[in-house]
């Protein structure tokens, strides 16, 4: 997921270990083995909104997610690109030229309250931001 180089290579743990025991039912539990390694920004970026974690995945040669749980309804769609956005600020501001992320996926933090064919939705979509979803498998990203 990072280089050695990378200021970032120093918070990344082995699996799912830096996903919050909190926020692992946000992750299929037959798919966590398939995380590689994890980071979590808030290790990373105190007070910052940023998407909360990156996962490495075991696909190919290998896929990054970043991975936001939040509630899921229309008036949060704003929050959740901006912490995209600020993610990507993050990385930058790193300079790691590994850090890339292949899929941003919004899981729900409760119930999803997001008409499937909104407006909203297309927002998301336009920013590449899979979701929100109840759970997701990371076997099938």
């Amino acid at each position: 997921m990072t280089e050695a180089g990378c200021a970032l290579h120093a918070h990344v743990q082995a699996g799912p270990q830096a996903v919050k025991d909190s926020d692992r039912d946000a992750i299929d539990e037959d798919s966590r083995h398939t995380a590689t390694d994890s980071l979590a920004f808030d290790d990373v970026q105190r007070d910052s909104p940023t998407f909360d974690y990156l996962l490495g995945v075991a696909r190919g040669g290998g896929t990054v997610v970043a991975l936001e749980i939040h509630p899921a309804n229309a008036g949060e769609v704003g929050t959740v690109l901006a912490k995209q956005a600020r993610t990507l600020e993050a990385l930058a501001a790193h300079r790691c030229q590994a850090c890339r992320i292949d899929a941003w996926i919004w899981v729900a933090s409760s119930r999803v309250d997001l008409p499937p064919r909104s407006a909203k939705r297309w927002l998301l979509a336009q920013h590449g931001i899979l979701g929100p979803h109840g759970r997701i498998d990371l076997r099938r990203i």
